[in-house]
């Protein structure tokens, strides 16, 4: 089941539109709140000992990214916060994240998702919800805070 919903955000992410934050529903259904923060540890909890892309992230700052994911998926899954982040192409620009990278981080929030209980259902309204970021992630140039180059069938 976990390659159908990553197969979906890839495959589907050039359909998704900028998600309607008037509807909580599924920060409900994440669990609120404390839902959010539980799945927001269980990500951190694996992506800072993934041999595939833990070295990207400096366990020093994982109190700040911490906070900052907590406001994202609080924002993007329509629970009204305020995202006081950089936008992902600021954020990204200069790491040359390659696709194989941002598959990783996917696998580590599906399963992050499904050690926090999510049901399948909720998990692809939330990867549907962050879908639309991957081309802003993936290959930024040093200092180029536009989109990353088109991939074929993903933009």
């Amino acid at each position: 089941m976990r390659w159908l919903s990553l197969w979906l955000v890839l495959t589907l992410g050039a359909c998704a539109t900028e998600p309607e934050r008037t509807d909580d529903r599924v920060y409900r259904d994440l669990g609120g709140q404390p839902g959010v923060e539980r799945l927001v540890d269980h990500i951190l909890d694996r992506l800072y000992v993934d041999a595939r892309i833990g070295f990207l992230f400096d366990p020093d700052n994982r109190p700040h990214f911490r906070e900052r994911l907590v406001e994202q998926i609080c924002f993007e899954t329509g629970g009204g916060c305020s995202y006081t982040g950089l936008t992902m192409p600021e954020a990204h620009a200069g790491q040359e994240i390659s696709a194989a990278e941002f598959e990783a981080f996917l696998d580590i929030f599906i399963v992050a998702m499904e050690d926090a209980g999510i049901d399948y259902g909720t998990q692809n309204r939330v990867l549907a919800t962050f879908a639309p970021m991957r081309p802003d992630i993936i290959q930024q140039p040093p200092g180029d805070d536009t989109a990353a180059p088109e991939l074929p069938g993903l933009n």
